[in-house]
């Protein structure tokens, strides 16, 4: 099969970062060098590496609970980038991430080390498995985790790789006995479109990331499509308006998904699974079509349409793997989420809090209506939704400026943090400030400050029976509400009380 180049990889190709030559896992000698491996993306292939007995080490800016848990597994870890880290590493597996002017990356560059992208390394771990990779603009990890469940309790076995940790695994990775391969393919970075499976799952295609994509939408239903058409079957969202742009020039097996009555019917789609709402003011509930012939009712754990186009995604893997409905239906009503979606931390003081890493418009907006149907239902006896929200890049901001301000309708009190900078510098004009000026939103409030201040800032505009959603992809905002004991965050529960925080430390 012929080496898909996206256009992530034309970009870190021209910088001289790394070619189109495959890692062949068999042929290592000595150390795989991570560079950024406290991320959670990285993390879950060092540790896939170091089960199968290949020597890891890796550095980061600084130490965290995973970096903490890969030393305790045998990895070598450094504090800082520094070029004497790379010292008798045999290649160098880096991100998107990592800038051309890192110590490590420019050492292997000058020792003619290999250099290989993260989306590499996966596809090495995943050569001659049986793999099922999910990508999509939202949705994918949840729905990866909906997978990843599904075939442990339908006896299959697998091995797993996902951008967050599953509560099953405690982990973000397993290492299964069988072929099969269970992959997040991350659109963001172009990994998406470098994985051959036998099955792909597109939740949806948006506009994101668009510093890796120049190109804009365009080039992102491009590459895209090349994941698609790297698959022998792909199930993709009939609903969704950029899964259907595609459609036209998918050549292999296409099924389709959707919601019972809006389904957009197309001939190049021969199977047609759809799912009709049921749900009732105590639970989450759809009934499961096949080509319009009734499967039976899937009860969920978790709120939200959107989790009931997630939970339609999974079930139809596990039929076309052959399990029986019944294990498809069980499974996915044990489904409890995926660590920072819709993640109940806790109560105290009467107040629920709820953690939540939607960074994108559409994922706000989903996160609050599932929050608003998790009140309704009974499970929390809330009076109002508070939102607490870190803007994640300013780029992001930037883009999806007017998106933003749209988004909270569904929170009855906004908190605003500072702006997360991840990399990159601050944008003339797009802060949390001015945000709070023009957001549609009647009640919002503008925190400033560091995010370990910020639980002794937010205290007096909590309430009893406040539902409490941190809403950021950035610092784990609940990290700092859960040592200040003020109360717990959780996401993906929905708030109507919004917050957008600043983040300065």
């Amino acid at each position: 099969m012929e080496t898909n180049t996206t256009a992530v990889d034309k970009k870190l190709s021209a910088a001289g970062v790394f070619g189109n030559v495959p890692c062949d896992l068999s042929k290592i000698d000595g150390r795989l060098h991570f560079i950024g491996i406290g991320g959670i993306g990285m993390s879950a292939l060092a540790r896939l590496l170091l089960g199968r007995g290949i020597a890891v080490s890796g550095s980061d800016k600084q130490a965290n609970a995973i970096t903490d848990e890969l030393a305790t597994l045998g990895a070598k870890i450094y504090i800082g980038h520094e070029a004497s880290n790379v010292g008798g590493a045999s290649g160098i597996v880096v991100s998107t991430a990592i800038t051309g002017d890192n110590p490590e990356l420019n050492w292997a560059k000058a020792n003619k080390l290999p250099i290989w992208h993260r989306s590499q390394i996966l596809t090495a771990l995943t050569k001659g498995k049986k793999l099922i990779a999910i990508s999509g603009t939202h949705g994918k990890t949840t729905t990866t985790g909906m997978i990843s469940n599904l075939l442990i309790d339908g006896d299959l076995d697998p091995s797993i790789v996902l951008g967050g940790i599953l509560p099953l695994l405690q982990s973000n990775c397993r290492a299964g006995k069988s072929d099969y391969f269970i992959a997040e393919a991350d659109e963001s970075d172009g990994t998406h479109a470098n994985l051959p499976a036998g099955i792909s799952v597109v939740t949806n295609i948006e506009a994101d990331h668009l510093e890796n994509y120049p190109d804009g939408f365009k080039q992102i239903l491009a590459t895209m499509k090349v994941f698609a058409n790297l698959a022998n079957t792909v199930i993709l969202c009939l609903d969704d308006v950029g899964c259907q742009s595609i459609i036209p020039e998918l050549k292999n097996r296409v099924i389709g998904y959707g919601l019972k009555g809006k389904t957009a019917k197309t001939k190049n789609v021969k199977t047609i699974y759809e799912f009709e709402d049921t749900s009732s003011s105590s639970i989450t509930a759809m009934k499961v079509y096949k080509d319009n012939a009734l499967l039976g009712t899937i009860n969920l754990a978790v709120p939200g349409i959107h989790n009931q186009y997630n939970a339609l995604a999974t079930a139809i893997v596990g039929l076309e793997l052959g399990l029986d409905f019944q294990t498809v239906a069980k499974s996915l009503s044990t489904f409890a989420g995926v660590e920072r979606r819709f993640q109940i931390i806790g109560e105290a003081k009467d107040i629920l809090i709820v953690d939540d890493y939607a960074h994108h418009p559409t994922e706000v907006v989903a996160t609050l209506q599932a929050a608003r149907q998790f009140v309704a239902q009974g499970k929390f006896a809330a009076r109002r939704i508070v939102a607490v929200f870190q803007p994640h890049q300013p780029g992001r901001l930037k883009d999806f400026w007017k998106e933003f301000c749209q988004s909270f309708k569904n929170c009855d009190l906004l908190l605003v943090t500072d702006v997360y900078i991840a990399r990159g510098g601050a944008i003339a004009g797009i802060d949390s400030k001015r945000f709070c000026a023009e957001v549609n939103h009647t009640n919002c409030h503008h925190i400033a400050g560091p995010t370990a201040q910020l639980a002794c800032q937010i205290k007096d505009f909590l309430q009893a029976h406040d539902l409490v959603i941190t809403i950021a992809a950035g610092v784990r905002i609940t990290d700092w509400l859960c040592l200040e004991s003020v109360f717990f965050v959780s996401f993906d529960l929905g708030f109507d009380f919004c917050l957008v925080a600043t983040r300065q430390s």
